[in-house]
């Protein structure tokens, strides 16, 4: 569906991108960054806001850039499509021109994947350390655990201090409850990848006991990472 559409509305005249009959279809079926079609739209999303719902406008955009963005990560985890992963990157670099909250995120985690796929993982932790450094990097907790579960997933096992070095830097900021989870299921399958069992299962009563609170005080939890 995805590929029809990029050709359907790479098709269309740009000018009638903006009629509304066009934009709604544009919401539904329209995901791809590397269409000319997309670009378009979002080289106008100020036009697009005054003339329709504004939040709507905005959601379509961030929805449909972090799907490519995950879409490109699990392209290159599983070693298939890559022409397409690269040209959806490329295109997402390229539109991302402003330097806004969301853009620093995405540009930040198309260099991770770019490095993990490349195994530069020297890069890989230089880049988190970069993004250590920034305090004005959004959401930077989240962003800092996964790239630390990447770490322990593909990287060799000298990196798993980097990751724990990271979880330690978090710890220091008094994390919110959602976090705290993440870094104690963090250090759990770091223990288990460095052959220590016993502090493997600290960690994970750990979290499991973190998990608890969590549903007695009707707060989301994350998601369990295999080990």
């Amino acid at each position: 569906m995805g590929a029809v559409a990029k050709i359907y509305f790479d098709a269309l005249p740009e000018s009638s991108l903006l009629e509304a009959k066009n934009w709604e279809l544009a919401l539904k079926y329209l995901n791809n960054p590397s269409s000319k079609a997309f670009a378009y739209l979002y080289a106008h999303k100020a036009e697009l806001e005054k003339k329709y719902d504004a939040s709507k406008v905005n959601m379509y955009f961030e929805r449909t850039l972090n799907m490519a963005v995950y879409a490109v990560k699990r392209s290159y985890e599983k070693n298939t499509d890559l022409k397409e992963a690269k040209e959806i990157a490329d295109a997402i670099r390229k539109i991302q021109t402003k330097p806004t909250a969301g853009a620093a995120t995405m540009l930040a985690q198309l260099d991770l994947i770019e490095f993990a796929a490349t195994k530069q993982w020297d890069k890989f932790a230089a880049k988190v350390e970069a993004v250590f450094a920034d305090n004005n990097f959004p959401r930077k907790p989240g962003f800092v655990v996964s790239a630390a579960n990447d770490i322990v997933t593909a990287a060799p096992l000298k990196y798993t201090h980097a990751a724990t070095k990271w979880a330690n830097q978090l710890e220091k900021n008094n994390p919110d409850l959602f976090t705290s989870i993440q870094l104690t299921d963090l250090r759990k399958r770091i223990f288990k990848k460095q052959g220590k069992t016993a502090e493997a299962e600290t960690m994970a009563n750990k979290a499991q006991d973190l998990r608890k609170e969590a549903m007695q005080k009707k707060a989301m939890t994350p998601p369990m990472m295999k080990d």
